[in-house]
């Protein structure tokens, strides 16, 4: 079982990873073209700050090339092309017409929908989470002893 810190400096370094390839590790570049703060970049990618939902969202919005999956959970390639190239290869029977007529279907809309949910779920649960955070961190204060 993976642990928070670990799950967390895999994002980092993920983020980092598409710094590294898109703006040749320019952080006032990469801040630029997600529209955030390079003290806030900097942070996601040393794992000193918490990338949210919404920054994923904007990380994915600015760099289209990049797999969602990849990003959110690390898994397959960083980019989407790559993916593809993956799923074309294992299907080259259906696309070269040879598997006996059986058309190639197209499950991009499914597999997008299946990750629109899934991170509708992450994201419910980050709000969950942050709301409770934000409770104990209220409730700690309220018992700790002042000075």
């Amino acid at each position: 079982m993976k642990t928070k810190q670990s799950s967390e400096a895999n994002l980092a370094s993920r983020i980092t990873k598409i710094r590294d390839y898109f703006c040749n590790g320019n952080n006032i570049e990469f801040a630029e073209r997600m529209g955030d703060h390079t003290s806030n970049t900097s942070a996601y990618c040393n794992g000193t700050k918490n990338a949210s939902l919404k920054v994923l969202y904007r990380i994915a919005d600015a760099f289209p090339e990049v797999d969602k999956t990849w990003l959110v959970f690390g898994e397959g390639n960083m980019l989407a092309v790559e993916n593809h190239n993956e799923t074309s290869a294992s299907n080259a029977l259906v696309n070269n017409g040879i598997n006996n007529g059986v058309q190639k279907q197209d499950n991009t809309g499914d597999c997008m929908a299946e990750i629109k949910r899934l991170i509708g779920i992450i994201d419910r649960n980050a709000t969950s989470m942050a709301s409770k955070d934000q409770q104990i961190s209220e409730l700690i204060a309220m018992v700790k002893p002042t000075a």
